[in-house]
């Protein structure tokens, strides 16, 4: 073989290692991405479960804390009731003691 033609068959091969190498490397960079996306996704899904999870967690601590609070306002109201009767009760007994002392003024007044 000539050198001129040996050259070119060396120049030859280093070609078709540089095309078979973009080739793997255009490969590699497209399973890289593809396995990228895949990790993101599942990274997407396990953040949605997460909040999934948190947000029911919150709907029960809601649920949880409106049913004391429903609690805390029917006693309230209980307790507000309790202390108007007394309170009516009370001066209901206030006034039935004035009035014979007003009838007792006001007849020691004409008399």
């Amino acid at each position: 073989m000539s050198k001129a033609n040996t050259d070119d068959h060396f120049l030859a091969q280093i070609q078709k290692t540089e095309a078979e190498a973009a080739k793997k490397l255009a490969k590699a960079k497209k399973k890289i991405a593809e396995g990228l996306t895949a990790y993101e996704q599942k990274l997407q899904k396990g953040l949605e479960a997460k909040l999934d999870k948190a947000r029911e967690k919150a709907k029960d601590k809601l649920k949880s804390k409106q049913v004391d609070a429903r609690a805390s306002y029917e006693s309230a109201i209980e307790e507000g009731d309790r202390s108007v009767k007394q309170l009516e009760k009370d001066a209901a007994g206030k006034v039935d003691k004035q009035i014979p002392l007003a009838q007792t003024y006001f007849l020691e007044l004409l008399g």
